[in-house]
């Protein structure tokens, strides 16, 4: 009987000791910009032709990705083109806007550098210079679609930036949210993207709370389980 219940409790303890490992052991998911497209050079005209002269916003060569609508990641070196949206295209943008402030606005498209050939999309991330932005602030992209529909797509901000992925190319704005708007606002599209078919790569990490609690269960786990084992041995 003592066997048996010895062989219980070393069972318990191995499992006991797996669960602090993966508890300690867990890491939080990083980001990685090796999805970014290789050779990408920029074409910019940062003139705006709007009557508000709301600005342009401009690219970051490194942190462009590009899917085409087979669902294949351009590699090969390609051209973004940004320069300004027309005030007709404005105005019909601005009419989508339920709440918030433009703060930029951009016309974009892509060529492949070997044939110089206009590129259809499935899918641009884009991280775009907007005077003003940070962390603090939440955004909201309206594009307009090459077939004449609308999306609106959240973005991530930080100093000075905004990442967004729309669908294709063709013109956006940029629209600040005000703080109320901020916390209840959803995207209409997926934000992040690795095929055509637009799933959602996106990954929640644990809150630090949740992993503190899991590892202190573990650990008063583990010390239950030695002074069980112990008491067993000394009988």
């Amino acid at each position: 009987m003592f066997k048996k219940k010895l062989a219980v409790m070393a069972t318990v303890l191995c499992l006991t000791v797996t669960s602090v490992v993966s508890a300690f052991g867990a890491t939080s998911p990083s980001t990685s910009e090796s999805d970014s497209t290789s050779n990408v050079t920029l074409d910019q005209n940062t003139t705006s032709a709007l009557s508000d002269s709301l600005p342009v916003a401009t690219a970051d060569a490194d942190k462009v990705t590009a899917v085409e609508e087979g669902g294949s990641k351009l590699d090969d070196g390609i051209t973004l083109h940004v320069s300004s949206i027309s005030e007709a295209d404005y105005q019909d943008l601005l009419s989508k806007v339920t709440s918030g402030t433009p703060v930029a606005q951009a016309e974009v498209y892509v060529t492949r550098d070997s044939d110089n050939a206009t590129l259809s999309l499935a899918s641009l991330t884009l991280t775009m210079n907007v005077s003003g932005a940070s962390a603090s602030k939440s955004y909201v992209v309206y594009h307009k679609k090459a077939d004449g529909t609308y999306e609106t797509v959240n973005a991530t901000s930080g100093n000075g930036t905004v990442t967004f992925t729309i669908t294709g190319c063709s013109p956006l704005i940029v629209v600040e949210l005000p703080e109320s708007a901020a916390s209840t606002t959803t995207s209409s599209t997926v934000s992040s993207s690795d095929s055509a078919t637009g799933v959602n790569t996106s990954t929640t990490s644990p809150k630090t709370g949740e992993t503190v609690t899991a590892s202190l269960i573990a650990l008063i786990s583990l010390a239950g389980a030695v002074v069980c084992l112990r008491k067993l041995a000394v009988r």
